[in-house]
């Protein structure tokens, strides 16, 4: 399964992103690039759906928050995609994976 990995809502934002009440757990929508709009797209076709790893930012730790069908995947730019996501569901788990710095996505098992 495909987790997305997310800043907090009130940390500084590398992509910009919407939750659905604006603070989270739910996401509404991410910018990405063209990795991730890929992976988005395979989800899309197939049905599965994608986890959000919401990074830690004092005092709020790592969660995994929710996780979403997408609902479609747009192409803005040769590198810049926006991805919509819908029928959320809220979660609160302790992640089984630490990303790197940098690192907008991974593999994990549900």
């Amino acid at each position: 399964m495909i987790h997305i990995v997310v800043r907090h809502p009130d940390d500084v934002q590398t992509w910009k992103n919407d939750w659905v009440d604006g603070k989270g757990p739910l996401m509404k929508w991410i910018t990405t690039d063209a990795e991730v709009a890929r992976h988005c797209q395979t989800a899309r076709v197939t049905g599965v759906r994608v986890r959000f790893h919401r990074c830690g930012f004092q005092p709020f730790v790592p969660v995994v928050c929710c996780d979403a069908r997408v609902k479609d995947v747009q192409k803005v730019s040769r590198d810049f995609y926006i991805v919509h996501f819908e029928d959320q569901v809220a979660m609160n788990l302790e992640p089984v994976h630490k990303p790197h710095q940098r690192q907008n996505w991974y593999r994990a098992g549900p």
